[in-house]
């Protein structure tokens, strides 16, 4: 399983994905961000500022998601999110194999939503996120304040006191039971006051293109990229994006975003509802995509040891 996204993890993310700080303008001839990184994709981190004013929010929540390395569910990495108040920061600075794509940039048809490089205590601030009920209502970042773009899940709560670990981090690898993840979960259960979040639909107010301008992952030419597959151009923030044009793919969500004689990968979403899981797993059951404190305390014991 790739990382899990609430769609800021991204963590497309989700969902998705080491990419340095530093923001870029929304004209064509931007300098991606990411091309100040070693050929490791490590990037120097910027020195720790001061936590965010807490003083009007006191709310802090912790959740995790835990990302499938090898794909093959033996092997897990842990990505944490931090909510001070409604603003959401993500740790990916700690997390060097996935870092590129958890600095994540925003291209809407008219903006560019850039990504912090102000480090703090929580990581980086990767944008706002309201809660209401079932939903879960995120702008991301944007060094300029840009609000258009509002991505917004609807997401299931579940309480996972006394049930099987592996039933709910990964749902098609136990369903199948899978013999390096079944393995690696055994019989484990969730400790009692586990809880975690499901999303169970996500949409959009506007079509958007997400890529981390990951240098290491760039291609140099559409050709190199697709292939012989039929492609179509749009722009985003002044950049050129390519699709692919086949109708008979309505799925695909691939991009490549042209910038400074390069191609970058990412993805593109439409306008509308963008993900639903009943739709695309009729058969699986739930799966958690956040997990709380408690339960990131059970999954710990398991996939971080040495």
């Amino acid at each position: 399983m790739n990382i899990k996204t609430l769609s800021f993890t991204i963590l497309s993310i989700l969902m998705l994905t080491a990419c340095g700080g530093g923001n870029s303008s929304s004209s064509n001839s931007n300098t991606p961000a990411g091309s100040n990184n070693d050929e490791t994709g490590n990037a120097s981190p910027p020195p720790i500022e001061n936590k965010p004013d807490e003083s009007n929010n006191t709310q802090t929540s912790i959740f995790a998601s835990y990302s499938d390395n090898l794909n093959d569910g033996s092997k897990f990495a842990k990505v944490t999110i931090t909510l001070i108040g409604d603003t959401a920061y993500s740790d990916r600075s700690n997390f060097p194999l996935y870092r590129p794509f958890l600095a994540t940039h925003y291209l809407t048809k008219e903006h560019h939503y850039d990504i912090s490089d102000k480090k703090t205590d929580y990581g980086y601030e990767i944008g706002k996120v309201q809660r209401l009920n079932n939903l879960w209502i995120f702008k991301p970042y944007s060094s300029k304040n840009y609000n258009h773009l509002t991505i917004t899940d609807t997401v299931k709560k579940i309480d996972l006191s006394g049930k099987l670990l592996a039933q709910y981090i990964d749902a098609e690898h136990y369903s199948t039971k899978r013999t390096g993840y079944m393995a690696l979960f055994k019989d484990a259960k969730f400790s009692k006051g586990a809880e975690c979040l499901m999303v169970e639909s996500t949409t959009a107010t506007e079509e958007y293109v997400t890529t981390p301008f990951y240098h290491l992952n760039a291609y140099a030419s559409v050709k190199d990229y697709y292939g012989d597959s039929s492609t179509q151009e749009k722009t985003f923030a002044g950049y050129k994006v390519h699709l692919r044009a086949d109708p008979l793919i309505s799925e695909d969500i691939d991009a490549l975003v042209e910038a400074d004689g390069k191609f970058f990968s990412g993805d593109y979403y439409p306008a509308g509802k963008n993900f639903d899981w009943y739709e695309l797993n009729p058969e699986l059951g739930d799966e958690c995509e956040l997990y709380n404190e408690q339960a990131q305390k059970d999954i710990d014991a398991i996939v971080l040891q040495p």
